[in-house]
């Protein structure tokens, strides 16, 4: 967690402040516990600042982001251990997680000349740290959600990995974001990219135009809390096969552990998470 202080300046506040913040943060990180609500980060944060200190909005930032990625952290590992509720959906744990804008209603900035600079420093930080926690922790989401770039944010290191084999002996491979369509190319798709993102949806492009052995929406891939995958069957009357025994109806769907591979006719795809871990 140490990579947090840098949201504080020696230069700001010398290093017996710099200290201090450092020993807050500490002290918040060593007593968190899944159970603290939103309002037990609020009454930490007032009971060693206030909105008129100087240092509030930079303590602010870094106990959110501590309480942010502690979070996502803490949900990947319950669900990774007790698995998921069935029938098979997004956790509603998942669900119910607080989001950087419930943070950001905490702040109690008042009406103050910086309170639009402040407001707007805090959003980026908490929201690019929401990303990277769901993405390392969680459902893995494409930065287009919070109005962010994929390219500027550096998060291949937290992706999963999709490889396709077909039968003539060429792969290919790629990381993606959440959730995934799986499908041949449609009418208006393009035939040079296996990765497309059309600007509300990434597809993975598996076959061709003319290749009817494959629906143009086979499946649909969703990550749950960082190394589970839900598959969806989106096909009418097609079944697939999940490994070596699991058959997965049309219209229906399964969670699995990843690594995960799905035989489709002649392509084979796998879907594993980063090396990283």
């Amino acid at each position: 967690m140490e990579a947090h202080r840098e949201g504080f300046s020696v230069n700001d506040y010398g290093i017996s402040g710099l200290l201090r913040l450092d020993k807050i943060c500490s002290e918040y990180e060593a007593n968190w516990s899944p159970n603290h609500s939103l309002a037990n980060f609020q009454n930490f944060l007032l009971a060693h600042s206030s909105p008129a200190s100087p240092e509030y909005i930079d303590l602010f930032c870094e106990l959110a982001q501590i309480d942010i990625e502690r979070r996502w952290r803490q949900l990947a590992d319950s669900v990774n251990q007790y698995g998921l509720a069935r029938p098979c959906a997004p956790s509603v744990s998942i669900r119910e997680m607080p989001r950087y804008h419930h943070y950001l209603e905490l702040m109690n900035l008042g009406n103050g000349d910086m309170v639009g600079d402040s407001l707007a420093k805090a959003k980026d930080l908490l929201a690019k740290c929401e990303l990277r926690a769901r993405c390392q922790f969680g459902d893995v989401p494409h930065p287009a959600e919070y109005g962010l770039a994929a390219e500027t944010m550096n998060l291949d290191k937290f992706l999963p990995i999709v490889s396709i084999d077909d039968a003539g002996g060429n792969q290919c491979e790629t990381r993606f974001f959440s959730p995934l369509e799986v499908g041949r190319q449609g009418v208006h798709e393009p035939d040079s990219e296996r990765l497309y993102w059309n600007g509300n949806k990434l597809k993975l492009i598996c076959s061709t135009l003319a290749d009817k052995s494959i629906s143009r929406q086979q499946l649909t891939i969703r990550i749950i809390a960082g190394r589970q995958i839900q598959l969806e069957n989106l096909s009418q009357n097609r079944w697939f096969l999940v490994g070596r025994e699991t058959l997965v109806a049309p219209q229906s769907a399964v969670a699995l552990q990843l690594p995960v591979i799905v035989d489709l006719d002649s392509l084979k795809i796998r879907f594993r998470r980063p090396m990283y871990e």
